[in-house]
């Protein structure tokens, strides 16, 4: 019963990240139609001339830049949200989902569709409220498994959105006939997000009645976290051996706030936290500098102008690698674990690196090959690209950042890694509509291969929560409490 009542909760708050996954590769099918329901790029010619041009570029530029920074504003929210209530701070990352999929679905003109998109940006920059939320409402022995299916949920949304994009026909095979029915399809595909966000939101309410035992302890109310730990784990020496461990770590935390009343930003360019706090910031920016925004929402034109493949056939393809990529996020958090922090981290932006590079200067020589290793190459490469991703560079920034930042400077440095992953994207993903693809290939290689670099002469391995040996360059990474 005990174990029942965890994972209900976590199902619910798993529905954040999945809606993430949806938001996040909505447009990888729509944005042509969107182009054509709002007449960016006029009325004549073919359907390929009306949905793609620079008018229609710089439209989806506006799109996405106004959805991107929407995230970024939020990330400022997400301390705030979560220390007032873990349950409202899910509710949060929920909301804007179902207020978002209206406003775009309805938009009756392009600048309140873009409306609608900065909406449904918000709940981006404080999607990690349901981390903290599954992590203090899991099991000990269950909250790495639970964890985990965040990092999963994520490209099974993406997964779900390319499936809907099945029944959509790429540009060359529309027909004037049928242009309503698909640009009405694509408005239902915006309120999937909705209705998605409503159920959880109803989910929330009815069962996410009780917070945290941790921000239960934090406000003093220790009788309701012990009812709380309870429920959790149903048995009683368990509960007390929890209790006892969680009033510690609250104390500490009590002392350790009173001694960083004086930590600033300027803090974190000290000598003393320079390194760690630099190196937090490199891993940070390889995650959106990789170009995974830009591969997750252009996939199909990526691949499409990569290798000359059909529409009908690429929206397969594309499934079948985000099917993969899937998949790939179980091996993650075990290869960090097996062979560390530090040799994953350089491994993975190296692969990534070296990928990108290659299918750039595949693209610049690709009139030297057959047709087959022309189309092949491309879907080969893109694979790499996320499996690689999704097994190395997500998890270590996931794990590394917050063991490696010292205790004094660690909210305060987070918050900055948040804000270069989201002041990144921002910027880079709505730049790839105004930029050649071959562009966003060598940019995302270069900053991965200079990571990569970086990594090896400054990473240092704080193999989970030890400290040892590394005392010296990360003097208070310290054991975990959870």
């Amino acid at each position: 019963m005990s174990s029942y009542y965890s994972l209900k909760l976590c199902i619910i708050a798993l529905s954040v990240p999945l809606l993430f996954g949806m938001n996040i590769s909505i447009l990888n099918f729509t944005d042509p139609y969107i182009i054509l329901d709002y007449g960016l790029c006029g009325n004549k010619g073919s359907f390929i001339e009306r949905a793609s041009c620079e008018a229609g570029s710089y439209a989806m530029y506006r799109v996405t830049l106004s959805f991107f920074s929407a995230s970024l504003l939020a990330s400022f929210t997400l301390k705030h949200l979560i220390n007032k209530s873990r349950v409202f701070g899910l509710k949060m990352a929920l909301f804007p989902y179902l207020i978002g999929g209206i406003v775009t679905a309805l938009a009756p003109n392009f600048k309140v569709f873009c409306i609608g998109r900065f909406i449904s940006g918000f709940p981006l920059g404080i999607s990690t409220a349901a981390v903290v939320f599954i992590s203090e409402m899991s099991p000990k022995d269950r909250r790495g498994l639970y964890s985990t299916l965040y990092g999963i949920c994520i490209p099974a949304g993406q997964t779900i959105i390319y499936a809907t994009g099945l029944y959509l026909p790429p540009m060359t095979k529309l027909v004037e006939s049928d242009l309503q029915k698909y640009l009405l399809y694509c408005r239902i595909t915006f309120l999937i997000q909705s209705v998605i966000s409503f159920i959880a939101i109803v989910g929330v309410t009815i069962f996410c009645r009780n917070e945290t035992p941790c921000l239960l302890i934090s406000e003093g109310r220790t009788s309701e976290a012990e009812q709380v730990l309870m429920k959790i784990y149903g048995d009683r020496s368990i509960v007390d051996t929890e209790m006892e461990s969680l009033l510690l770590s609250n104390q500490r935390m009590i002392e350790e706030s009173k001694n960083n009343k004086g930590t600033s930003f300027s803090t974190l360019l000290s000598r003393k936290y320079l390194l760690p706090t630099f190196i937090s910031v490199v891993i940070t920016a390889a995650v959106s500098g990789s170009g995974i925004g830009i591969f997750i929402q252009k996939m199909s034109s990526l691949i499409g102008s990569a290798s000359g493949l059909p529409g009908e056939k690429i929206i397969y393809i594309i499934i079948a690698i985000s099917s993969i990529e899937t998949l790939s996020c179980f091996c993650g958090g075990k290869l960090i674990e097996l062979y560390g922090r530090r040799i994953v981290g350089i491994a993975g932006t190296a692969v990534i690196s070296i990928s990108l590079l290659f299918l750039a200067l595949f693209t610049i020589f690709k009139d030297y090959f057959s047709v087959f290793v022309v189309q092949a190459v491309p879907i080969v490469v893109f694979t790499t690209f996320l499996v690689s991703f999704q097994v190395a560079l997500a998890p270590v920034s996931i794990a590394f950042v917050p063991e490696a930042l010292p205790t004094k400077v660690r909210s305060t440095g987070m918050g900055i890694c948040a804000f270069v992953n989201w002041l990144i994207s921002s910027v880079y993903i709505p730049l790839s509509y105004i930029i050649s693809d071959l562009t966003v290939y060598f940019l995302s290689s270069a900053c991965c291969g200079i990571v990569s670099i970086l990594c090896y002469f400054y990473m240092k391995e704080t193999k989970g929560c030890s400290v040892s040996p590394y005392e010296s360059e990360y003097s208070s990474v310290e054991t975990c409490e959870i």
